[in-house]
């Protein structure tokens, strides 16, 4: 992934050869494009927000670790073994919630390979500044897999999410004994106040530990808005806890980057609901999904399309016709977009509905000519 304030200031990385990932591994794509906020300023390593914080920002491609090769001493030999690679600026890690606190409120256990949460973190982190890189980490609240209808909250969530007091009863999550959209089998009740209640106080207590550590480069809500266990009342109240989620990470976390995995919506309306709302804290938004219809393809202003990935990334809604209604928010939020390999590499050429390679979204975002992705 590429991590960038604008176009001149990554076209080096573009150019320049990066590493493949190695086997087990995913290439990930992150691009921060335009200010992370309307009037906020972007600078070379950091951006100063309206108050004066200065955030850290450091543009380059990330890699993924593997989540499921899931031990600290197999991540820090990876993140070892890049040292020294070009144009690459850090490493990126997706864990479940329960990674992140193994019970209520309790926020690390362990040690060495059975650590989890800070012990975990902590161990990352330094091992990621050792050799020279920035480290994003991100935390997902839902599973893809088999359906089992006794599995509970799937190993995903501490045990308290079972008896989880929600709006509509608990546990604190939804899961299916049958086939769901993309496999997905579980995850937690995003919509709920209640929920976001226990994700504000997980949140609170990782910036309060880490917000001052420089080698955190950005805290990430992995979920995704994208949810076929949802009904559209549920979806319809996601906003609304999403903008309370980044108003209390932008308080925990003033000097570190914040993002939501926002990718699909019921309508664009609600798009611009979440967008508008998340302004004032300078969130980065998108990925997974960097798909789009027209790629490669220059539409004219006004047409209700965008360029390539935009469609998607700073609209999140298309409609059958490829038309992405609303507003373009590429000048006024962050973008993150995550590629992985070999599944979503674009086969380059075929224009139309298709997943990209990181540099073709990069040459899409950018506007620069690129028929065949690499």
């Amino acid at each position: 992934m590429s991590l960038s304030a604008d176009g001149a200031s990554v076209i080096d990385n573009q150019r320049g050869r990066f590493m493949s990932a190695r086997a087990g591994f995913a290439v990930f794509l992150l691009i921060i494009s335009g200010t992370t906020h309307a009037q906020s300023t972007v600078r070379k390593g950091t951006t100063e927000l309206n108050s004066g914080t200065t955030m850290k920002f450091h543009p380059g491609w990330y890699l993924a670790l593997d989540p499921n090769h899931n031990t600290i001493t197999s991540w820090s030999r990876t993140i070892a073994s890049y040292r020294g690679t070009p144009n690459l600026k850090g490493f990126y890690l997706i864990q479940h919630w329960i990674w992140f606190e193994p019970s209520m409120n309790v926020y690390t256990e362990g040690s060495g390979d059975s650590a989890q949460g800070f012990a975990a973190l902590d161990q990352l982190l330094a091992v990621s500044k050792a050799n020279g890189f920035q480290f994003i980490v991100g935390l997902s609240g839902k599973t893809f897999g088999v359906p089992r209808p006794d599995a509970g909250s799937y190993e995903v969530l501490p045990a308290y999410f079972d008896s989880l007091a929600t709006d509509d009863g608990p546990p604190g999550y939804i899961s299916t004994a049958t086939h769901a959209s993309g496999n997905l089998v579980l995850t937690i009740k995003a919509y709920d106040a209640a929920v976001t209640a226990r994700y504000n106080a997980l949140v609170k207590a990782y910036g309060l530990r880490y917000d001052s550590n420089p080698t955190l480069e950005m805290f990430r809500d992995c979920t995704e808005s994208a949810n076929g266990l949802f009904n559209s009342h549920q979806i319809a109240q996601l906003p609304a806890q999403y903008i309370a989620w980044a108003a209390n990470a932008r308080k925990y976390f003033p000097t570190t980057g914040i993002s939501l995995m926002i990718n699909f919506m019921n309508s664009a309306a609600q798009i611009a609901q979440i967008y508008e709302g998340v302004l004032p804290y300078a969130v980065v938004i998108g990925g997974p999904d960097t798909i789009a219809k027209g790629l490669n393809t220059n539409y004219t202003a006004g047409s209700g399309k965008y360029n390539g990935i935009s469609n998607i990334v700073f609209n999140g809604y298309i409609d059958a016709n490829g038309n992405s209604p609303g507003r373009d928010y590429r000048a006024r939020l962050g973008w993150f977009a995550e590629t992985e390999t070999p599944e979503e590499i674009h086969p380059g050429g075929s224009r139309g509905l298709a997943y990209q390679s990181p540099q073709n979204v990069y040459n899409e975002m950018f506007g620069i000519a690129d028929d065949i992705a690499p």
